[in-house]
This record gives structure tokens, sequence and C-alpha cells, in this order.
């Protein structure tokens, strides 16, 4: 068996330490490099989700607030009897619910006869 060359068989030639050294700091710093991008585009999927979910939350209490707001205007201000058309209030401040404000008509086959509560 005749060797040709000073290449050992399958590997490249040999490099020297300085060369491996840097060789490997340039490895480790790429990986190190993909792994904080990694890291941080993922912090950021988070950030963005519960971001918007924070905002979603907050638009749907204001909507449903608004709502609230509405439904009680239209309650006290369709009244047909010659009140104010609330009635006595249960609690108080912005959270109190009116007991029965609501105004009704009850139509008797026969004789039209309307009746509203007192």
């Amino acid at each position: 068996m005749v060797r040709v060359g000073t290449h050992r068989a399958g590997r490249g030639p040999r490099r020297s330490p300085l060369a491996r050294s840097l060789w490997y700091a340039a490895e480790l710093l790429v990986t190190l490099g993909l792994v904080l991008l990694l890291l941080v585009l993922l912090l950021l999927v988070v950030h963005q989700l519960w971001w918007t979910n924070r905002q979603a939350r907050a638009a749907a209490l204001h909507k449903a607030e608004e709502l609230e707001r509405e439904g009680g205007r239209e309650s006290s201000g369709s009244g047909a009897s010659s009140g104010s058309g609330a009635g006595p209030v249960s609690g108080e401040g912005p959270d109190a619910t009116p007991a029965h404000t609501s105004t009704y008509r009850l139509v008797v086959w026969g004789k039209l006869r309307s009746t509203t509560p007192r």
C-alpha cells in the first residue's frame, strides 16, 4: 500500500489552532445569533397576541357599557305613563338596575282595553 499526498483519508488539510478556534467562535456566534433571533421573534408574537387580546377586551367592555347606556335611555324615555317612565331603582350609582320600568299594553279581544302598570 502506497500513500500519495499529505492528506489523511477523508479529511482536509489540518488547520492551525488559531484557525480552528476562530472557526468554532464563528460557529458559536452564528448559533447564538439564530437562537436570539428566534427568541425575539417568539416574544414579539406572544406580545402581539397579548396586546391584541387586551385591546379586544377593552373594546368589548366599552361597547357593552355603551349598549347598556343606550338601553337605559330607551327604557326611561319611551314610557307612555304620566311619570318619567323610571320605576323604583334597586341600588345606587351607574350600575343600578331599574325594577319594573317597562310599560306594557294589554289588548283584550272584544273590548279594546289597555292597561299600564302603576
